[in-house]
Protein backbone atom coordinates (compact mmCIF):
# COMPACT_ATOMS: atom_id res chain seq x y z
CA UNK A 1 0.00 0.00 0.00
CA UNK A 2 1.54 3.41 -1.24
CA UNK A 3 2.17 5.60 1.81
CA UNK A 4 4.01 8.77 2.75
CA UNK A 5 7.24 7.49 2.74
CA UNK A 6 6.61 5.93 -0.94
CA UNK A 7 6.05 2.13 -0.63
CA UNK A 8 5.44 0.42 -3.87
CA UNK A 9 3.89 -2.48 -2.89
CA UNK A 10 0.39 -2.62 -1.52
CA UNK A 11 -1.23 -4.71 0.79
CA UNK A 12 -5.30 -5.25 -0.03
CA UNK A 13 -6.33 -3.39 2.78
CA UNK A 14 -6.25 0.66 1.81
CA UNK A 15 -6.45 0.39 -1.93
CA UNK A 16 -9.52 -0.56 -3.75
CA UNK A 17 -8.30 0.81 -7.27
CA UNK A 18 -5.56 -1.35 -9.28
CA UNK A 19 -3.27 0.00 -11.16
CA UNK A 20 -3.66 0.53 -14.66
CA UNK A 21 -0.22 0.70 -15.28
CA UNK A 22 1.61 -2.80 -14.00
CA UNK A 23 0.26 -6.46 -13.76
CA UNK A 24 -0.27 -7.23 -10.12
CA UNK A 25 0.53 -10.47 -8.30
CA UNK A 26 -1.61 -11.52 -4.83
CA UNK A 27 0.80 -12.60 -2.60
CA UNK A 28 -1.12 -14.98 -0.34
CA UNK A 29 1.49 -15.91 2.13
CA UNK A 30 1.31 -15.20 5.98
CA UNK A 31 1.45 -11.41 6.92
CA UNK A 32 5.06 -9.88 7.40
CA UNK A 33 6.52 -13.03 5.46
CA UNK A 34 7.30 -11.60 2.25
CA UNK A 35 9.68 -8.56 2.41
CA UNK A 36 12.05 -9.87 0.17
CA UNK A 37 9.67 -11.16 -2.39
CA UNK A 38 8.13 -7.94 -2.39
CA UNK A 39 10.81 -6.31 -3.36
CA UNK A 40 12.06 -8.37 -5.96
CA UNK A 41 8.54 -8.28 -7.21
CA UNK A 42 8.78 -4.12 -7.30
CA UNK A 43 12.22 -4.23 -9.15
CA UNK A 44 10.77 -6.46 -11.36
CA UNK A 45 7.62 -3.77 -12.23
CA UNK A 46 4.77 -5.46 -10.51
CA UNK A 47 2.33 -4.30 -8.15
CA UNK A 48 2.23 -6.89 -5.05
CA UNK A 49 -0.58 -6.97 -3.32
CA UNK A 50 -0.58 -8.99 0.18
CA UNK A 51 -3.81 -11.05 0.65
CA UNK A 52 -2.78 -14.05 3.45
CA UNK A 53 -4.54 -17.11 3.27
CA UNK A 54 -3.07 -18.37 5.97
CA UNK A 55 -1.46 -16.89 9.46
CA UNK A 56 0.76 -18.00 11.55
CA UNK A 57 0.37 -18.24 15.48
CA UNK A 58 1.60 -19.63 18.22
CA UNK A 59 -0.20 -22.99 20.03
CA UNK A 60 -2.75 -22.90 22.35
CA UNK A 61 -1.06 -24.57 24.95
CA UNK A 62 3.28 -24.66 24.76
CA UNK A 63 3.86 -27.37 27.45
CA UNK A 64 4.56 -30.13 25.02
CA UNK A 65 6.52 -28.29 23.04
CA UNK A 66 8.49 -27.19 26.53
CA UNK A 67 8.41 -30.83 27.39
CA UNK A 68 9.87 -32.09 24.40
CA UNK A 69 12.64 -29.50 23.85
CA UNK A 70 13.72 -30.37 27.48
CA UNK A 71 14.70 -33.67 26.29
CA UNK A 72 17.55 -32.26 24.23
CA UNK A 73 19.61 -31.81 27.20
CA UNK A 74 19.39 -35.31 28.22
CA UNK A 75 22.39 -37.66 28.14
CA UNK A 76 23.31 -38.78 24.42
CA UNK A 77 21.95 -42.27 24.58
CA UNK A 78 18.53 -40.94 25.84
CA UNK A 79 18.45 -37.86 23.93
CA UNK A 80 17.39 -36.59 20.76
CA UNK A 81 19.92 -37.81 17.61
CA UNK A 82 17.69 -35.93 15.15
CA UNK A 83 15.29 -32.78 15.77
CA UNK A 84 13.83 -31.92 12.32
CA UNK A 85 12.29 -28.86 11.87
CA UNK A 86 9.40 -28.81 9.18
CA UNK A 87 9.80 -24.86 8.47
CA UNK A 88 11.56 -21.49 9.49
CA UNK A 89 8.02 -20.78 11.87
CA UNK A 90 8.55 -23.89 13.51
CA UNK A 91 12.34 -23.15 14.01
CA UNK A 92 11.12 -19.71 15.34
CA UNK A 93 8.94 -20.62 17.60
CA UNK A 94 10.95 -23.59 19.17
CA UNK A 95 13.54 -21.39 19.39
CA UNK A 96 11.11 -19.14 21.57
CA UNK A 97 10.46 -21.82 23.99
CA UNK A 98 13.89 -23.06 24.43
CA UNK A 99 15.67 -22.91 28.01
CA UNK A 100 19.10 -22.99 26.98
CA UNK A 101 21.45 -22.51 23.90
CA UNK A 102 20.78 -25.61 21.36
CA UNK A 103 23.23 -28.67 22.53
CA UNK A 104 25.49 -28.98 19.63
CA UNK A 105 25.60 -32.76 20.05
CA UNK A 106 21.78 -33.10 18.22
CA UNK A 107 21.92 -32.76 14.36
CA UNK A 108 18.80 -30.80 13.14
CA UNK A 109 17.63 -31.73 9.88
CA UNK A 110 15.38 -29.00 7.26
CA UNK A 111 14.05 -28.56 4.28
CA UNK A 112 15.76 -26.18 2.98
CA UNK A 113 17.47 -22.70 2.29
CA UNK A 114 14.61 -20.60 3.94
CA UNK A 115 15.24 -22.84 7.65
CA UNK A 116 18.92 -23.14 7.19
CA UNK A 117 18.70 -19.03 7.34
CA UNK A 118 16.30 -19.14 10.11
CA UNK A 119 18.38 -21.07 12.03
CA UNK A 120 21.36 -19.05 11.63
CA UNK A 121 19.33 -15.79 12.82
CA UNK A 122 19.31 -17.73 15.87
CA UNK A 123 23.51 -18.43 16.19
CA UNK A 124 22.92 -21.61 15.06
CA UNK A 125 25.04 -22.71 12.14
CA UNK A 126 27.84 -24.95 10.36
CA UNK A 127 30.61 -26.23 11.49
CA UNK A 128 29.99 -25.31 14.96
CA UNK A 129 26.30 -27.31 14.46
CA UNK A 130 25.89 -30.18 12.51
CA UNK A 131 22.57 -29.40 10.28
CA UNK A 132 21.36 -31.77 7.37
CA UNK A 133 19.92 -30.36 4.88
CA UNK A 134 19.26 -31.41 0.86
CA UNK A 135 22.13 -30.03 -1.20
CA UNK A 136 20.95 -27.19 -3.84
CA UNK A 137 21.50 -29.47 -6.80
CA UNK A 138 19.15 -32.56 -5.04
CA UNK A 139 16.26 -34.61 -6.85
CA UNK A 140 14.47 -37.45 -5.81
CA UNK A 141 14.41 -38.83 -9.05
CA UNK A 142 15.01 -37.96 -12.60
CA UNK A 143 12.32 -35.84 -13.73
CA UNK A 144 12.80 -31.93 -13.71
CA UNK A 145 9.76 -31.22 -12.79
CA UNK A 146 10.82 -32.95 -9.04
CA UNK A 147 11.55 -30.32 -6.37
CA UNK A 148 14.72 -30.01 -4.85
CA UNK A 149 13.64 -29.42 -0.96
CA UNK A 150 10.87 -31.07 0.15
CA UNK A 151 10.40 -34.11 2.70
CA UNK A 152 12.05 -36.46 -0.17
CA UNK A 153 14.93 -34.77 -0.21
CA UNK A 154 15.42 -34.09 3.09
CA UNK A 155 14.56 -37.82 4.22
CA UNK A 156 17.73 -38.62 1.30
CA UNK A 157 19.98 -35.98 3.14
CA UNK A 158 19.20 -37.88 6.54
CA UNK A 159 19.94 -41.65 4.96
CA UNK A 160 23.25 -40.58 3.80
CA UNK A 161 24.32 -38.87 6.77
CA UNK A 162 23.46 -41.39 8.82
CA UNK A 163 23.77 -44.11 6.98
CA UNK A 164 20.97 -46.69 6.22
CA UNK A 165 20.40 -48.15 9.71
CA UNK A 166 22.05 -45.20 11.36
CA UNK A 167 18.55 -44.61 12.82
CA UNK A 168 17.50 -47.11 13.94
CA UNK A 169 15.89 -47.36 17.82
CA UNK A 170 17.09 -43.89 17.87
CA UNK A 171 15.21 -41.01 19.16
CA UNK A 172 13.82 -38.68 16.46
CA UNK A 173 11.88 -35.26 16.98
CA UNK A 174 9.85 -33.50 14.26
CA UNK A 175 9.12 -29.94 15.09
CA UNK A 176 5.85 -28.73 12.40
CA UNK A 177 2.69 -26.84 12.93
CA UNK A 178 -0.49 -28.81 13.61
CA UNK A 179 -1.11 -31.45 11.46
CA UNK A 180 0.73 -31.69 8.12
CA UNK A 181 2.40 -33.88 6.42
CA UNK A 182 2.89 -37.76 8.01
CA UNK A 183 5.77 -38.72 4.97
CA UNK A 184 8.75 -37.71 6.52
CA UNK A 185 7.70 -39.36 9.72
CA UNK A 186 6.28 -42.85 8.62
CA UNK A 187 9.85 -42.67 6.15
CA UNK A 188 11.88 -42.68 9.77
CA UNK A 189 9.70 -45.02 11.36
CA UNK A 190 9.70 -47.67 8.76
CA UNK A 191 14.01 -46.86 8.83
CA UNK A 192 13.84 -47.93 12.49
CA UNK A 193 14.03 -44.16 14.66
CA UNK A 194 11.87 -44.05 17.31
CA UNK A 195 9.41 -40.60 15.93
CA UNK A 196 7.95 -38.18 17.80
CA UNK A 197 6.07 -34.91 17.18
CA UNK A 198 5.40 -31.70 18.72
CA UNK A 199 3.89 -28.85 17.15
CA UNK A 200 5.28 -25.17 17.84
CA UNK A 201 2.88 -22.87 16.30
CA UNK A 202 -0.98 -23.39 14.90
CA UNK A 203 -2.22 -22.34 11.12
CA UNK A 204 -5.19 -19.64 11.35
CA UNK A 205 -7.28 -18.83 8.87
CA UNK A 206 -7.46 -14.82 8.87
CA UNK A 207 -10.30 -13.00 8.10
CA UNK A 208 -9.90 -10.67 5.01
CA UNK A 209 -11.42 -6.88 5.61
CA UNK A 210 -14.15 -5.55 3.77
CA UNK A 211 -11.11 -3.21 1.81
CA UNK A 212 -9.86 -6.79 1.24
CA UNK A 213 -12.06 -7.78 -0.63
CA UNK A 214 -12.92 -4.65 -2.70
CA UNK A 215 -9.53 -5.01 -3.97
CA UNK A 216 -10.02 -8.57 -5.11
CA UNK A 217 -13.20 -7.98 -6.73
CA UNK A 218 -11.48 -4.62 -8.75
CA UNK A 219 -8.43 -7.23 -9.86
CA UNK A 220 -11.29 -9.94 -11.24
CA UNK A 221 -13.14 -7.22 -12.85
CA UNK A 222 -9.83 -7.41 -15.57
CA UNK A 223 -7.43 -6.02 -14.42
CA UNK A 224 -4.29 -8.74 -15.39
CA UNK A 225 -3.17 -10.64 -12.46
CA UNK A 226 -1.67 -14.06 -10.78
CA UNK A 227 -1.83 -15.30 -7.63
CA UNK A 228 1.34 -16.80 -5.73
CA UNK A 229 0.01 -19.89 -3.74
CA UNK A 230 2.64 -21.38 -0.81
CA UNK A 231 0.96 -23.72 0.30
CA UNK A 232 -1.94 -26.91 -0.11
CA UNK A 233 -4.05 -24.97 3.03
CA UNK A 234 -4.12 -22.08 1.41
CA UNK A 235 -5.50 -23.40 -1.53
CA UNK A 236 -8.17 -24.82 0.27
CA UNK A 237 -8.90 -21.31 2.14
CA UNK A 238 -8.76 -19.40 -1.03
CA UNK A 239 -11.40 -22.16 -2.55
CA UNK A 240 -13.86 -21.54 0.76
CA UNK A 241 -13.01 -17.85 0.31
CA UNK A 242 -14.45 -18.05 -3.30
CA UNK A 243 -17.35 -19.84 -2.00
CA UNK A 244 -18.17 -17.11 0.51
CA UNK A 245 -17.19 -14.17 -1.11
CA UNK A 246 -16.91 -14.28 -5.05
CA UNK A 247 -20.25 -14.39 -7.13
CA UNK A 248 -20.51 -17.49 -9.64
CA UNK A 249 -18.78 -15.14 -12.55
CA UNK A 250 -15.96 -13.59 -10.59
CA UNK A 251 -15.50 -17.31 -9.39
CA UNK A 252 -14.84 -18.53 -13.29
CA UNK A 253 -12.53 -16.00 -13.58
CA UNK A 254 -10.70 -16.39 -10.63
CA UNK A 255 -10.62 -20.49 -11.83
CA UNK A 256 -8.55 -19.33 -15.59
CA UNK A 257 -6.42 -16.81 -13.47
CA UNK A 258 -2.40 -17.23 -13.56
CA UNK A 259 -1.48 -19.07 -10.46
CA UNK A 260 2.26 -19.75 -9.60
CA UNK A 261 3.57 -22.35 -7.25
CA UNK A 262 6.92 -23.89 -5.84
CA UNK A 263 5.96 -26.97 -5.23
CA UNK A 264 4.03 -29.64 -7.72
CA UNK A 265 1.95 -30.95 -4.64
CA UNK A 266 0.48 -27.68 -4.16
CA UNK A 267 0.23 -26.87 -7.79
CA UNK A 268 -1.84 -30.37 -7.76
CA UNK A 269 -4.38 -29.21 -5.07
CA UNK A 270 -4.99 -26.03 -7.33
CA UNK A 271 -5.91 -28.27 -10.67
CA UNK A 272 -8.22 -30.49 -8.80
CA UNK A 273 -9.57 -27.45 -6.99
CA UNK A 274 -9.96 -26.27 -10.66
CA UNK A 275 -7.78 -24.13 -11.67
CA UNK A 276 -6.35 -24.39 -15.00
CA UNK A 277 -3.72 -21.78 -15.54
CA UNK A 278 -0.84 -23.48 -13.40
CA UNK A 279 2.87 -22.11 -13.14
CA UNK A 280 5.43 -24.25 -10.63
CA UNK A 281 8.19 -21.83 -10.38
CA UNK A 282 10.40 -25.26 -8.17
CA UNK A 283 11.75 -24.40 -5.19
CA UNK A 284 15.22 -22.89 -4.63
CA UNK A 285 14.35 -19.33 -3.60
CA UNK A 286 12.47 -15.71 -4.17
CA UNK A 287 14.26 -14.90 -7.75
CA UNK A 288 12.51 -18.23 -9.24
CA UNK A 289 9.00 -17.54 -8.17
CA UNK A 290 10.04 -13.75 -9.74
CA UNK A 291 11.11 -15.58 -13.29
CA UNK A 292 7.96 -17.29 -13.39
CA UNK A 293 5.70 -14.33 -12.63
CA UNK A 294 7.76 -12.50 -15.49
CA UNK A 295 7.94 -15.24 -17.76
CA UNK A 296 3.69 -15.36 -17.58
CA UNK A 297 3.24 -11.69 -17.94
CA UNK A 298 5.60 -11.98 -21.15
CA UNK A 299 3.98 -14.68 -22.99
CA UNK A 300 0.39 -13.00 -22.46
CA UNK A 301 1.86 -9.76 -23.48
CA UNK A 302 3.01 -11.61 -26.88
CA UNK A 303 0.01 -12.96 -27.42
CA UNK A 304 -2.35 -10.32 -26.93
CA UNK A 305 0.09 -8.38 -29.29
CA UNK A 306 -0.49 -10.94 -32.27
CA UNK A 307 -4.10 -10.82 -31.88
CA UNK A 308 -3.64 -6.72 -32.07
CA UNK A 309 -1.73 -6.91 -35.03
CA UNK A 310 -4.49 -6.99 -37.51
CA UNK A 311 -6.59 -4.24 -36.13
CA UNK A 312 -2.74 -2.23 -36.26
CA UNK A 313 -2.44 -3.04 -39.82
CA UNK A 314 -5.95 -1.52 -40.67
CA UNK A 315 -5.64 1.55 -38.50
CA UNK A 316 -2.05 2.44 -40.72
CA UNK A 317 -3.99 1.67 -43.90
CA UNK A 318 -6.76 3.98 -42.97
CA UNK A 319 -4.04 6.60 -41.49
CA UNK A 320 -3.07 6.50 -45.61
CA UNK A 321 -6.34 7.25 -46.94
CA UNK A 322 -7.79 3.63 -47.44
CA UNK A 323 -11.07 2.41 -46.25
CA UNK A 324 -10.35 -1.35 -45.02
CA UNK A 325 -13.93 -2.22 -44.68
CA UNK A 326 -15.04 -1.48 -48.41
CA UNK A 327 -12.05 -2.18 -49.87
CA UNK A 328 -12.87 -4.11 -53.20
CA UNK A 329 -11.01 -7.36 -53.75
CA UNK A 330 -7.51 -7.44 -55.30
CA UNK A 331 -8.39 -8.14 -59.37
CA UNK A 332 -11.60 -6.04 -58.96
CA UNK A 333 -9.25 -2.60 -57.37
CA UNK A 334 -6.64 -3.71 -59.78
CA UNK A 335 -9.23 -2.86 -62.73
CA UNK A 336 -11.43 -0.52 -61.17
CA UNK A 337 -7.95 1.99 -60.16
CA UNK A 338 -6.32 1.90 -63.70
CA UNK A 339 -6.10 4.92 -65.72
CA UNK A 340 -8.43 5.40 -68.43
CA UNK A 341 -7.12 4.10 -72.26
CA UNK A 342 -5.58 7.27 -73.62
CA UNK A 343 -7.42 8.38 -77.00
CA UNK A 344 -4.83 9.38 -79.76
CA UNK A 345 -6.33 12.10 -82.10
CA UNK A 346 -7.15 11.17 -85.59
CA UNK A 347 -7.60 7.82 -84.62
CA UNK A 348 -10.88 5.68 -83.60
CA UNK A 349 -11.32 4.01 -80.57
CA UNK A 350 -11.17 0.44 -80.51
CA UNK A 351 -13.69 -1.37 -78.80
CA UNK A 352 -12.08 -4.29 -77.03
CA UNK A 353 -15.45 -6.07 -77.26
CA UNK A 354 -15.88 -6.66 -80.74
CA UNK A 355 -13.22 -9.41 -81.24
CA UNK A 356 -15.08 -11.60 -78.67
CA UNK A 357 -18.54 -10.80 -80.51
CA UNK A 358 -17.86 -11.63 -83.81
CA UNK A 359 -17.62 -15.73 -84.30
Amino acid sequence: MANAQGSTHSSAQGQTQPSAQRPAVVVTRPSGQSAALLALLERAGFESIEFPLIDIGPVTDAAPLRAALDELYALAELGFALVVFVSPNAIDHAFTALSSAWPSQVAIGVVGPGSVAALARQGVAPPAYNIISPAAGATVTETPTDPRYDSEALYAAIETHFGPDGLKDKRVLIVRGDGGREWLADALSAAGAKVEKVAAYRRIVPEPSMRDWERIHALLAGVPHAWLLTSSEGVRNLEEFAREHLTVDETLTLKHVPLVSPHPRIAEAARQAGFDRITVSGAGGEQRIVQALTGIFAAATEHIAKQQEPEAQVAKAQEHGYKASTAAPFSQSSQTNRSPRRRIPGRPQRRLTNRFNHA
